[in-house]
């Protein structure tokens, strides 16, 4: 599970199966350009991810080496390259036993289905339409039919819908609105420093 370039940088990387919708979202928020590693990413800026990944690696054993490769991912279809340090590279290993890496892939695809909820929920709130909202979902977060599918994401819509808190959700927009609309106001000098303290405590 490693690769490593003898140019310029050498890259030190663990290859990790993921679903399509993980692979896009990891790629867009830690993707580093590389002509030579596709879905290159760096998640040591993301103290959770990294706090979840690096104690699991471990070095790569030719034991599990037929297992690894009949080893079926179903829809986890995509494979990301982490990138670590050298250090790290030397020190822990450069694999992820097939639990762990299950276990990473599933703690990443409850993240993207967090955002995909709270995204819907806001978005139907407003439209009332839910193929709208799974559509908006689409352009905003640049995942496609072929990445994530719409029955896909439909049926964890219709499973979530009853405990997913709209009502918190909405108490947060409305928050959030009226937050701009007073600091807007007060900038504009409409309302004083003065009053915009009283306000903001009534």
């Amino acid at each position: 599970m490693k690769e490593a370039r003898k140019d310029k940088k050498s890259r030190y990387v663990v290859w990790v199966h993921v679903a399509q919708y993980v692979c896009r979202y990891l790629v867009d928020n830690f993707g580093v350009e590389d002509p030579d590693i596709k879905n290159l990413v760096n998640i040591s800026g993301d103290p959770g991810l990294m706090a979840f990944f690096t104690p699991r690696l471990v070095k790569s054993n030719h034991r599990y080496d037929k297992r690894t490769e009949t080893r079926k991912y179903g829809y986890r279809s995509a494979k990301v390259a982490i990138e670590v340090s050298a250090s790290r590279f030397a020190r822990s290993g450069w694999a992820l036993s097939a639990t762990d890496e299950a276990a990473l892939a599933k703690l990443l695809e409850l993240r993207c289905k967090g955002i995909l909820l709270t995204f819907l929920t806001a978005h139907y709130m407003i439209s009332g339409d839910v193929a709208a909202s799974i559509r908006a979902f689409y352009r905003k977060f640049h995942q496609t039919e072929e990445t994530w599918p719409y029955d896909s994401i439909r049926k964890i819509w219709n499973r979530n819908q009853s405990t997913t808190s709209k009502k918190t959700i909405k108490t947060q927009l409305e928050r959030e609105i009226i937050e701009k609309i007073m600091v807007q106001l007060s900038t504009f000098g409409t309302i004083t420093e003065k009053g915009l303290a009283v306000y903001e405590n009534h």
